[in-house]
């Protein structure tokens, strides 16, 4: 599996070359942000608007790479997830699991949501 990485000064944003989301996917997504986390932005926009097709395999790890990196002070939200990704979300009631926004914008704002927060934290210290 092959990963499009654009890079900026607030995020990075990394769009996978495959159509399926399953567990292999949601590895492979791990070790590159955490590849990436040393030496770009902090703060990660997983574009899955390639992505058509669902194994739930894919949830957990996802779920627990999501929670490493909010652990750290590092944003990671989905962009563009295809309906049954969100559809599936809902059966499993894991709806509010993962940070993730309909369109890149929408993740974009909440990237920008997470820094402004980190931010006011860090004032008040």
């Amino acid at each position: 599996m092959h990963f499009n990485i654009d890079t900026t000064k607030e995020y990075i944003c990394i769009c996978p070359d495959t159509t399926l989301i399953d567990a292999k996917f949601s590895e492979l997504l791990t070790v590159k942000c955490q590849e990436l986390s040393k030496t770009d932005s902090p703060n990660f926009i997983i574009d899955l608007s390639k992505c058509t097709a669902i194994d739930p395999n894919f949830l957990e790890p996802l779920i627990e790479t999501a929670a490493t990196f909010y652990e750290q002070e590092q944003s990671f939200v989905i962009a563009c997830p295809p309906p049954a990704f969100t559809q599936y979300l809902k059966e499993v009631d894991a709806i509010d699991a993962l940070n993730y926004g309909p369109t890149f914008i929408e993740a974009l704002d909440i990237v920008k949501m997470d820094i402004v927060a980190r931010d006011f934290l860090q004032d008040d210290l």
